[in-house]
């Protein structure tokens, strides 16, 4: 059983660190056009209406974004009702119990912990 749950977190970590490294570079290559588009606007702007105001437009742009998305970060986030919390199943009756290895104790109460946080991610 202990294999069981070490390959499964094997697993887990490579997930987790294969979503982590097709994030930063996703991010890069997001900061990367967000750049080239910035230095697009800018000549655009720039050509129509002069060099100080394009910089005052992508100022702003970018300042009112930055708030944007500060005071998105701050919201809360709604509760669920009360009447769509699930009801709690019942746990079954527990069978009988053999003896147990010394040491044995400590690894079921980790078990039954990963299994109780597994269930209650489901719901």
């Amino acid at each position: 059983m202990l294999a069981h749950f070490s390959a499964w977190a094997e697993l887990r970590a490579r997930l987790v660190a294969r979503r982590i490294v097709f994030g930063i570079v996703g991010a890069l290559f997001l900061g990367a056009g967000l750049a080239f588009l910035t230095v697009a606007l800018w000549l655009l702007i720039e050509l129509a209406l002069g060099p100080i105001l394009a910089s005052v437009a992508l100022g702003m742009l970018f300042f009112g974004t930055g708030l944007l998305v500060l005071f998105l970060g701050r919201r809360p986030v709604p509760a669920p009702p009360a009447s769509a919390a699930p009801a709690r199943a019942v746990p079954p009756a527990p069978g009988p119990r053999r003896p147990l290895a010394a040491g044995t104790g400590l690894l079921e109460a980790l078990l039954l912990g990963i299994e109780a946080g597994r269930l209650i991610r489901r719901r």
